[in-house]
């Protein structure tokens, strides 16, 4: 079942993906990680997070943007409550018949001065 679950995947990524991509803006710097599941709930993205804005704002990019994913559980308020601004969003089928719900893929921004400038080598919450 996996494989099959694996293969379906790549298969709408190559042939369908591009079409349900949102549209991105023309300037910022992107950013992209995952955490995985059993290490959420522990900061480790926000100070991730923390550290690329940082290093975006000393290299004076102005504008973060993402593409995230919105569903029940996480919906584009979830993302909103947070700062963040979407700029596009589109539904998606990547997951094919995995889930019984809409699923969007959202282009979301925010302005870097929404980020406090940490000086080099200083983390929020580092015991160092």
């Amino acid at each position: 079942m996996r494989s099959w679950a694996s293969r379906s995947f790549a298969s709408h990524l190559i042939f369908k993906g591009e079409s349900e991509r949102p549209t991105h803006p023309e300037s910022g710097v992107h950013w992209h990680f995952q955490v995985e599941k059993e290490f959420r709930g522990q900061e480790i993205g926000t100070k991730l997070l923390q550290r690329f804005a940082t290093d975006a704002i000393k290299s004076d990019f102005r504008l973060i943007w993402a593409e995230v994913m919105a569903y029940p559980q996480k919906p584009p308020e979830y993302f909103q409550e947070r700062g963040w601004s979407i700029y596009d969003a589109k539904p998606t089928m990547i997951f094919g018949d995995q889930v019984d719900f809409p699923v969007k893929v959202m282009c979301i921004t925010k302005p870097l001065s929404a980020f406090e400038a940490l000086p080099r080598g200083t983390y929020r919450g580092d015991n160092r």
